[in-house]
This record gives structure tokens, C-alpha cells and sequence, in this order.
């Protein structure tokens, strides 16, 4: 089974589960998905697919399936590798990213939307992440949190804000089918951007989000829509720059004396957070932290019950070596004066302090 195919299997595998969480608490969910959503920036038109969209009263959830197996989690490194060595995006910071791109298209407060990481092939995994409001949950988990998210919120989507949304979204999903050709010739082109640009430690030069302004005119940058050249009976080679509306050519900028290349290290970047006038995102305290608290605190409880139960345990067998010292004690003293009685008993008082020992018959 190929990686898309593996996919496509995790994301149907969340939408049974969901239907199976509406069954048993007796609701529905809106819910949305795969959406693909367009926006610009320095790559030039750029589209974003989100897996599953669930809206509720007061509360968004995006939700980013993963059904593969990786070499390693590491949840800061921006890629990660499948185990037959394909790359693929951190689909942490693709959630995050998706969040970002959602919450500029249809202006909505980012604390008002959580991302959830599903991973299909994992357990026990931890939760939280370098995000706030993010979680990443394990197959182990994934049923109970959304049970909890679907429960504790209201289903009911009144908030005139939320029901636009869901408004939107069904304009975004009906347009599905027509716009994946182009997501996915599109999203081939900006990885191909992304290698050339990667810097040394691994990392992308540029978010997909980020913008650049030429210092020429002021207009906005964008990549060269990939440039293949050949040079005489050489092989093709994809080369980039940026470029403004008016014309002005950014190329990457090389050392000829040294061979090396800075890449567009000079280039002024303006994320979309500034872009959007977004401060620092707040943390929201969700149902799922206010459950890892108690389930915390529980686990603090228990572990005193235990220290509790240690100590009794410890006191009780002190009482218990004390008592049966005791006993011991108090049986050596019965013996004793059952001793002294018997040698009492040999001697018979004849006056004032004169007693003489009977004879033995």
C-alpha cells in the first residue's frame, strides 16, 4: 500500500470513528473535509489541504491524519522520514500551519481553534507539543478525546460567527474534487522551491505563509513559477528567483571566490502573523486539559494513598513486634514467678523470718 492509499485508509478510519462517537452520545457533528484552501505568498498561489474540519458552538478542530510509521518522532524536526526513507512533512507544523491559513481566510481569533495531530499507527505519545492549543494523540486516545471535545461542547452551532463558517465551508467541500489536480501540481512545485531553498541545518528557508516586498518598487516577491532551463546538451535544471509584478529579479546570492552559496539569506521576511497584526497566540484551557489535570492529580492521590498504606503497613508491623515482645516478655515473667512460687512453696514459716526447706518424700 502506497503512502497516499495509507492516507486515504486513516482518514476514512477518523471519519468511522466519529460516526460511531455521535451513535453513542446520540449528536451531530459538523463536520468538514478534505478542504483545500487557497491563499498567496513569496511561493506565489499557494494551496493548503486540510483533512477534517469539526465545528462546534464555541470551539473549531482541525484535525491532521497521519496512518504511516516513522523512523523517529521528533516533534521539533520540520520533516520526517517514513520508514522506506520517503520524506514527509512534521504534520505537526503542517497543522499548524493549516490552522494559521484557516484562521487568515475566514478571520477568526486563533483561540478559538485547537489543531489535533492523529496519529493511527501510535499509543502513548505525548500530548502536548511546542504549539499551544495543539495535542497529538495516538490511536489509544484519539476515541476519547473527541468524546470528551463532542460532549463537553456544544454540538449545536448557534454562534452566528461559527455558523457562517460552516456556511463557507460547504462552498470550500462541494469545490473539492475540482481544485485537487491543481493542489497537488501545485504543492509538487513548492516542495521542488524548498529543497533549493532548505538551509544547511536541514530547515526551510521560507513558511509557506511568508511574504517578501521587493526594496525596489515595494510590491510583493514571489518564486519564479520554476524555472527549467537546459544549457546546450545538459540536462534540464530547476532553477529559481524571485521576482516582482514591475520585473525586479532576486537571484541567490553566490560567493564565486569561495563557492559558496547564501541562498536568499538577504530577503526580508514578513510572516503572516505580522501580516495579520496577530499578537502572541494565547493558550486555551480545553476539556482535554482540565481531564489530564484530574487524571494528574489522581495519580498524585494515588501515589499518597500508596505512601499512605506503606506507612500503615510499616506501623502495623512495629505494633505487631511490639505486641509479640510483649507477649514474650510477659510469658518470661509468668514463668519466672511460676518458678519462684514453686521455690516458695518448698519452705515452710516457722517464726518472725525463721523458715526451714521441707523435705522432698
Amino acid at each position: 500500500m502506497t503512502n497516499e492509499q495509507l492516507g486515504k485508509e486513516g482518514e476514512q478510519k477518523i471519519v468511522d470513528i466519529v460516526k460511531e462517537i455521535e451513535m453513542e452520545l446520540g449528536i451531530k457533528v459538523k463536520t468538514f473535509g478534505p478542504v483545500i484552501l487557497f491563499y498567496y505568498s513569496i511561493y506565489g498561489r499557494v494551496s493548503c489541504e486540510i483533512d477534517h474540519i469539526f465545528i462546534l458552538n464555541d470551539l473549531i478542530i482541525l484535525g491532521e491524519t497521519k496512518n504511516g510509521k516513522y523512523k523517529s518522532l521528533q516533534y521539533k524536526n520540520h520533516v520526517w522520514n517514513h520508514l522506506n526513507g520517503e520524506i514527509t512533512d512534521n504534520p505537526i507544523y503542517q497543522n499548524n500551519y493549516h490552522k494559521n491559513v484557516f484562521c487568515s481566510t475566514f478571520k477568526i481569533c486563533r483561540e478559538k481553534v485547537i489543531t489535533l495531530e492523529l496519529l493511527l499507527q501510535y499509543k502513548s505519545l505525548q500530548l502536548k507539543t511546542q504549539f499551544v492549543n495543539d495535542y497529538v494523540l495516538g490511536i489509544d486516545t484519539i476515541k476519547d478525546y473527541l468524546t470528551l471535545l463532542f460532549n463537553y461542547y456544544n454540538c449545536h452551532v448557534e454562534n452566528k460567527e461559527m455558523v457562517a463558517i460552516c456556511d463557507k465551508l460547504k462552498n470550500y467541500q462541494y469545490a473539492y474534487g475540482s481544485k485537487i489536480n491543481d493542489h497537488l501540481k501545485n504543492l509538487n512545485r513548492i516542495k521542488q522551491i524548498e529543497e533549493k531553498t532548505r538551509t544547511k541545518d536541514g530547515y526551510y528557508r521560507f513558511k509557506r505563509t511568508d511574504s517578501a516586498k521587493c526594496e525596489i518598487c515595494n510590491s510583493y516577491l514571489s518564486f519564479d513559477a520554476g524555472l527549467e532551463l537546459k544549457r546546450g546538451n545538459q540536462r534540464r535544471t530547476f532553477e529559481i528567483s524571485l521576482k516582482c509584478k514591475n520585473g525586479h529579479r532576486i537571484l541567490p546570492r553566490k560567493d564565486t571566490r569561495i563557492g559558496q552559496t547564501y541562498g536568499f539569506s538577504s530577503v526580508k521576511v514578513i510572516s503572516l502573523e505580522k501580516r495579520e497584526g496577530w499578537g502572541m497566540e494565547k493558550q486555551r484551557t480545553t476539556i482535554i486539559d482540565d481531564f489530564e489535570s484530574l487524571k494528574k492529580e489522581n495519580l498524585i492521590l494515588k501515589e499518597q494513598n500508596k505512601k499512605i498504606l506503606s506507612n500503615m503497613k510499616t506501623f502495623r508491623k512495629k505494633v505487631d513486634e511490639d505486641i509479640e515482645s510483649l507477649q514474650e516478655t510477659n510469658l518470661a515473667m509468668s514463668n519466672e514467678i511460676k518458678q519462684a512460687e514453686k521455690e516458695i512453696g518448698q519452705y515452710k514459716h516457722i517464726i518472725g523470718k525463721l523458715y526451714y526447706k521441707k523435705n522432698k518424700e
